[in-house]
């Protein structure tokens, strides 16, 4: 069971942090049994787009009084409709405190609704940002340099729940109609058992602990089920990436005496780009090829490896990937896929490396759940140009790139791709 965070803005009493459950069974009486379930003494029903979600929450353990707890609010469901269908968002509720909460789909996430420190939440982001795709998903608020990269409004939680209509079905309710005594009962069993029943009890709590951990494991197995991560979706297919570089791909083999050292054209969280390289000669100078490359890719900050030797240079070229959905695939058999791209390899006299990488999980509110499909890094590495390779008559399912890397050495050009396979 997560900690409940309580935020007081006027009148009303904010809960975040409920641990969120896909609700089961059609009555109220079915819902009060998944909150109860879990160790929870109030709970809300959460009527999304799709599927209702149980949202289960231990008042009993933080400061409020009884008449505080019936003006409880859940905060999540609150802030869904401001965050569109697809967005995220974290607040600073505290000194070094963070909320975070998102949405899929236009439902709230399973994998948000939660405060921290700066590094945990930090964590959540980008656990929710590789689930769901960092093209998938957009920022709608965050502090100011909180993530590198992020553009988004810094919001004030205080304000924006003060300007916005409070939704009667944010309000908690008690699990149990009765008043709580529990906690009291507990204490005077506590005082008065016997070593028996203290073990009788611990058992028994040990016994609640291990359902909830099942529940909660069963929950992200089924999150997982019905919304699998996607990678390969946000990924160009192999000609579709080579052809985006390609268009750039030509370099000066000299820039005011620099020689022409590498290329790589990589794909990464920033989008795709081509970075060029050109190494100093014996005498050279940085100005002379500053001015060059600024003349010849005008608008473009030239970079150094400095602090270092200072004798290398060149600039970074943002690309843009045309029909990245032109054609849509999927992973296929590993065997298959595997043995289509060693054979292709051998066809071309290319050297490959390749091996199965060990990401096979992926962490859901905590849980570790297998994914239903595996991963293989490769690198190709060949004389023949990029824009020869993975053409039409090629069967490309299940492949994508990641990189290509071309070096001229003495006076060739060899070519290094990178990329990975899915496969189940």
């Amino acid at each position: 069971m997560k900690q409940q965070f309580l935020l007081n803005v006027g009148e009303q009493i904010w809960v975040a942090g409920l641990h969120w459950l896909a609700a089961e069974g059609l009555s109220r009486r079915d819902h009060r049994h998944q909150a109860r379930a879990v160790g929870a003494d109030h709970y809300l029903v959460h009527n999304g787009q799709g599927e209702k979600l149980v949202g289960a929450a231990s008042l009993n353990l933080t400061t409020l009084s009884p008449r505080e707890k019936r003006r409880a609010m859940a905060l999540a469901p609150q802030l869904t409709e401001l965050l569109g269908p697809d967005g995220w968002a974290v607040f600073s509720v505290g000194v070094d405190v963070f909320y975070f909460v998102a949405t899929s789909a236009g439902e709230l996430s399973l994998l948000s609704d939660m405060t921290g420190t700066r590094d945990e939440i930090l964590q959540a982001v980008e656990r929710y940002q590789a689930y769901y795709g960092h093209d998938s998903v957009r920022a709608v608020y965050s502090p100011s340099g909180f993530l590198p990269g992020i553009e988004s409004v810094e919001g004030n939680l205080n304000d924006i729940l003060t300007a916005c209509t409070v939704r009667k079905s944010s309000r908690l309710s008690p699990v149990s109609s009765r008043r709580p005594v529990v906690l009291w009962t507990v204490v005077l069993l506590a005082a008065f058992s016997s070593w028996y029943g203290i073990n009788l009890w611990q058992d028994y709590r040990l016994a609640q602990e291990n359902t909830a951990r099942a529940r909660a494991l069963a929950e992200a197995r089924k999150l997982v089920k019905k919304d699998p991560p996607t990678p390969w979706k946000q990924q160009p297919l192999p000609d579709v990436f080579i052809r985006a570089c390609s268009d750039k791909w030509d370099a000066p083999i000299s820039l005011a005496g620099w020689l022409f050292q590498t290329a790589m054209c990589s794909l990464d969280d920033d989008g795709l780009h081509l970075r060029l390289a050109w190494r100093r000669p014996e005498g050279g100078t940085l100005n002379p090829f500053r001015t060059r490359l600024e003349d010849t890719y005008p608008g473009l900050k030239p970079f150094f490896n400095i602090p270092g030797a200072a004798d290398s240079g060149g600039v970074r070229i943002p690309l843009t990937v045309v029909n990245l959905q032109e054609r849509q695939d999927g992973p296929g058999d590993a065997d298959e896929i595997t043995q289509r791209l060693t054979n292709y390899a051998q066809q071309l006299a290319a050297g490959l490396t390749l091996k199965e990488d060990n990401t096979k999980s992926v962490i859901v509110d905590g849980n570790l759940v297998d994914l239903p499909w595996r991963t293989f890094s490769f690198e190709l590495q060949t004389d023949i140009p990029p824009s020869h390779l993975f053409g039409p008559d090629f069967n490309s399912a299940g492949i994508r790139l990641n990189g290509i890397k071309m070096t001229l050495i003495n006076a060739r050009l060899h070519y290094s791709l990178e990329g990975k396979l899915y496969a189940h």
